[in-house]
């Protein structure tokens, strides 16, 4: 049973719950795959703060197929190069661009503005986050 608040119901094959990153890249990934779907969140907005500084490898990989990495890409900060320091001993370097990978860096990309590309890219699509529509039994 899915609480409607103002959003009239729908007969889709998948519901995606939570309209985070995890819920924001699924729904982007099914989507693009040709699937009906709906994604809802209790939630009245998106975050406004930033839960996670950072965009890994892994995720932007998951995200190709969808097109929404190099939009990431395009808004972040690619860190190439990471010092670790413990009081004032330097303890390594990690040399994030020596990886052999097509993206070989971490992309530093606030949580806040991950979530408005994914949403921007689902708009696109036709999806639109239903806010403060929360799932309440199954």
């Amino acid at each position: 049973m899915i609480s409607e608040g103002n959003h009239p119901a729908d007969h889709r094959s998948v519901l995606v719950v939570g309209a985070g990153p995890a819920g924001l890249a699924a729904a982007n990934r099914l989507a693009r795959n040709g699937a009906g779907l709906r994604i809802i969140d209790s939630a009245a907005a998106g975050t406004r703060f930033s839960k996670a500084l950072a965009v890994n490898l892994r995720s932007l990989d998951i995200l190709a197929p969808s097109g929404i990495s190099e939009r990431l890409i395009a808004a972040g900060q690619k860190i190439r190069r990471m010092i670790l320091h413990e009081g004032g001993d330097r303890l390594a370097t990690l040399h994030l661009d020596r990886i052999d990978h097509p993206h070989p860096f971490i992309l530093s990309l606030p949580q806040n503005e991950t979530e408005r590309l994914l949403a921007e890219g689902l708009a696109e699509l036709g999806v639109v986050v239903e806010r403060r529509c929360a799932l309440v039994g199954l």
